[in-house]
C-alpha cells in the first residue's frame, strides 16, 4: 500500500508540473536554488559537518583540480570524468583530472572498500561528501565518498548527487525532479540541474552573497536561462 501511495504521489507531481504555467515554472526553480544552494539547519544526512557558512552562498573558483584517491579503476575514472565534463560545461569552470591518489588535490574522491559510513557521529550513510570553504564563500577543499556494493562495484547511483554537493549544493529539494533530491529517484544530472548550476556560477552570483542578495538575482538568471528554451 505504501508503495501504491508513493508512485500516486509522483503521478500527481508529474501531472501538476505539466499543467504549470511559465511563472509557476520560474517560481519552483527559484524555490528550489533556495533550498540547495542555502541549504536548511544542521547537516544533511549526506554531509559531513556543520556549515558555518550556511548563509552565504558557496562556489568554487577556476580551476578546480580533481584526484582519485581510492578505486581509481578504468571504469571509475572514466565515470568521474565524464560527469566532471558535465560539470565544467555548465559550470564554466576549467576542471582538471589530475593523476590518482593525490591527496593535495583541492576535491578528492574516495572509492571506498567499506559498505557505509558513520557521519556526524551517528548518521548512517552510503555516500556522502565534505565540503570546506573560507569566510567569502569560496570552496577551498571537497572530498566524496562512495561505498562499496560488492567486489569491483560502487554506489555510481549516487556520485552526481554527492559531487552536486561538493560543487556548492547545500541542501536538498524535492520542489523539482533533480538529482539533489532523494524522493524523486533521479541518478542523473536532470534539466532542472543544468539550470540550477548554470545559475549558480553565473559570475553575476559572486560567492559570499547572503541570501537575501543572491536570491533576486539569482530570479533574473533563471528567468533568462527558462526564455532561452
Amino acid at each position: 500500500m505504501q508503495d501504491f501511495r508513493y508512485i500516486l504521489i509522483l503521478f500527481l507531481l508529474a501531472l501538476m508540473a505539466a499543467c504549470q504555467s511559465p511563472q509557476q515554472v520560474e517560481d519552483r526553480l527559484v524555490v528550489a536554488f533556495e533550498e540547495t544552494m542555502f541549504g536548511q539547519r544542521g547537516p544533511a544526512h549526506d554531509r559531513q559537518g556543520s556549515d558555518p557558512h550556511e548563509g552565504i552562498l558557496s562556489k568554487w573558483r577556476s580551476p578546480v583540480e580533481v584526484s582519485i584517491v581510492e578505486g581509481a579503476t578504468d571504469g571509475n575514472t572514466a565515470l568521474v570524468r565524464k560527469e566532471l565534463d558535465r560539470f565544467a560545461a555548465l559550470s564554466g569552470l576549467e576542471i582538471r583530472l589530475l593523476a590518482p591518489e593525490n591527496r593535495a588535490a583541492p576535491l578528492t574522491l574516495f572509492f571506498s572498500d567499506q559498505k557505509d559510513f558513520v557521519i556526524n557521529d551517528n548518521q548512517m550513510a552510503s555516500c556522502y561528501a565534505h565540503v570546506e570553504g573560507d569566510d567569502d564563500g569560496v570552496i577551498e577543499r571537497a572530498e566524496v565518498y562512495i561505498a562499496l556494493v560488492e567486489e569491483g562495484v560502487w554506489r555510481e547511483d549516487c556520485l552526481v548527487h554527492e559531487l552536486l554537493h561538493a560543487f556548492g549544493w547545500r541542501g536538498h529539494t524535492h520542489s523539482i525532479r533533480s538529482a539533489i533530491s532523494y524522493m524523486h529517484g533521479e541518478n542523473d544530472l536532470t534539466h532542472w540541474d543544468e539550470h540550477l548550476m548554470r545559475a549558480l556560477y553565473d559570475p553575476r552570483l559572486e560567492p559570499g552573497k547572503s541570501k537575501t542578495d543572491a536570491m533576486p538575482m539569482a530570479r533574473a538568471i533563471l528567468h533568462e536561462i527558462l526564455v532561452e528554451k
